[in-house]
């Protein structure tokens, strides 16, 4: 039975305490957990994932989840336990495009485009999980990232944007040689259903759903080889001046109006970011 006043787990209120301030659920636990030896730990619970700690609580089950190893398994698993659920909630989406990935395939063996594209992934995926965000998903050639606020901060935009700045620079752009893979990106911000979703009734994964969702996906899909498209609602949140980018306003499919932008590439994003 829930405690007074407090929400009952499972509930749209306990799932938007959960998605905003972890203290609400897994403070008792993470009060122990995170005197424990070794950092890193699960952003959620506190559980060490290195050290002695780390070789204790993984043994049974808190390691680090492959999707995200900021969160630990069981928090994952806790959260599928319970039925299919979640909250409306501010955050932020990146979603990373290759640029020209079928006339790539083209052109390279299967097996070369395949370590082309795992390169890829694993660029995104450090990228994304060191500026505090959820590596929500591969699909293809795109890599999309999850700022929501238990993780990223209120401001998780300035999180996604960094991250983007990373990607770039991290696949060469902006560099004297040049890129080894042409990519675009898009970030947007704005309320989003985020929580699990199932298929019957198993629950099959965690993250985000909504038109926040669609218009990240817009934005990366329109932007070109070394650019990022960043919605003036996702500069807003970071609370970033966009004064020194290109301003544009886009009709998006799927969109009856249209949607305010800023364009950046890695070296005007590294004058916004310094």
């Amino acid at each position: 039975m829930a405690e007074p006043d407090k929400p009952a787990p499972g509930s749209e209120e306990w799932w938007r305490l959960v998605l905003t301030d972890p203290k609400e659920h897994f403070e008792p636990l993470r009060r122990f957990f995170i005197h424990l030896p070794s950092a890193p730990h699960c952003k959620m619970c506190g559980a060490p994932f290195k050290g002695p700690g780390g070789l204790v609580l993984g043994a049974i089950g808190f390691g680090p989840w492959e999707k995200n190893p900021s969160l630990c398994k069981a928090c994952i698993r806790d959260m599928k336990r319970r039925p299919a659920g979640g909250a409306e909630i501010d955050c932020s989406l990146l979603f990373a495009d290759v640029r020209g990935s079928t006339g790539l395939a083209e052109r390279t063996s299967p097996t070369d485009f395949a370590a082309l594209l795992r390169r890829f992934y694993a660029v995104g995926s450090y990228a994304i999980i060191e500026e505090s965000g959820i590596v929500d998903k591969f699909v293809g050639d795109e890599v999309v990232g999850l700022f929501i606020p238990v993780y990223s901060g209120t401001h998780h935009a300035a999180r996604a944007i960094r991250t983007a700045e990373r990607m770039l620079r991290e696949t060469g752009h902006g560099q004297k040689g040049g890129p080894w893979l042409d990519i675009g990106i898009g970030v947007h911000s704005g309320i989003s259903f985020v929580g699990t979703v199932a298929v019957g009734s198993e629950v099959t994964d965690f993250t985000a759903l909504g038109d926040t969702v669609n218009t990240a996906a817009r934005l990366a899909s329109k932007a070109g080889p070394g650019e990022v498209l960043i919605s003036e609602d996702a500069l807003a949140n970071a609370e970033f001046s966009g004064e020194t980018l290109e301003r544009r306003e886009l009709t998006l499919r799927g969109r009856t109006a249209t949607i305010a932008i800023r364009s950046g590439t890695v070296e005007s994003l590294e004058r916004v970011l310094a």
